[in-house]
């Protein structure tokens, strides 16, 4: 036995065209994707090797530098990827050389005051 819809349903000529749906489908899967870069380099920026004594808004300044490399990547954008990558290495090579100057004026306050 075979069981036939009704002739007379409620929902005639309701739903969505076909260019309504491709059209809906193409801006959710872009969401969808800028979504997942942005998580991906958010959480990339958070994982990256931490260093310690470090200004809080130096730490946001690279955690924000590794979000756009993520994104430059993800999007194929390869010169903003090597000039961001060229930032973050200038920005490490700058501490460093910050790091040594202060040293010896650290350790003579600390000898000073003890």
């Amino acid at each position: 036995m075979r069981i036939k819809p009704s002739p007379v349903l409620p929902w005639s000529n309701a739903g969505v065209a076909a260019t309504t749906f491709g059209i809906a489908a193409l801006i959710w899967l872009a969401l969808v994707h800028l979504v997942a870069a942005g998580a991906g380099g958010n959480l990339a920026g958070r994982l990256r090797a931490k260093r310690v004594g470090l200004h809080t808004d130096e730490v946001a300044f690279c955690d924000t530098a590794h979000d756009f490399m993520t994104w430059a990547k993800q999007l194929g954008h390869k010169e903003a990827v090597a000039l961001l990558d060229a930032t973050l290495a200038e920005e490490t090579r700058t501490d460093k050389l910050l790091t040594q100057l202060g040293e010896p004026a650290n350790s003579a306050a600390v000898a000073k005051a003890a």
